[in-house]
């Protein structure tokens, strides 16, 4: 058996890991040619490890995990919030004639506009410590609306 310093005995776990996420999903048929699909998504996001910001030892980098005052900045010390996300669907079928078929589709993404962030400011120096920085991919987005049309013949 091996004994680690106590420094490293927390950092068994890697940075970033995502521990727990849940999606759920449905169809539902209703009258008139309508369907109702929606999705339901949580993850836990992780934690994230900042860091100092000053470059102690002058190795010309933003800086490690060493502050100034020489200790050292604890380990995924930063839990990052959670992702929630509903996103509906509603479609409606129109039948032209017997082989030629009409969809209407209507879809909200982040239904309830459920603030989603995906990187945050590490730097303990930075002014913005711990706000959170802009992403493009669509799990991260406000939310968002389109509509649509599918034609089958």
């Amino acid at each position: 058996p091996m004994t680690l310093h106590p420094v490293l005995q927390e950092e068994r776990f890697l940075t970033g890991n995502q521990r727990h996420r849940a999606t759920l999903n449905g169809i539902w048929q209703l009258p008139v040619g309508f369907q109702l699909s929606g999705l339901y998504f949580f993850a836990d996001n992780g934690k994230a490890t900042p860091i100092s910001g000053v470059d102690v030892l002058g190795a010309g980098g933003s800086g490690g995990r060493l502050r100034a005052n020489g200790t050292l900045v604890p380990r995924n010390s930063f839990d990052r919030a959670d992702l929630h996300r509903v996103d509906l669907r509603l479609q409606k079928r129109f039948a032209l004639t017997s082989r030629v078929t009409f969809d209407a589709i209507a879809e909200v993404f982040n239904l309830f506009n459920h603030a989603n962030y995906n990187s945050f400011v590490l730097s303990e120096v930075a002014a913005n410590y711990r706000a959170p920085v802009y992403d493009s991919n669509i799990a991260f987005q406000p939310r968002t609306a389109q509509f649509g049309f599918r034609a089958a013949f």
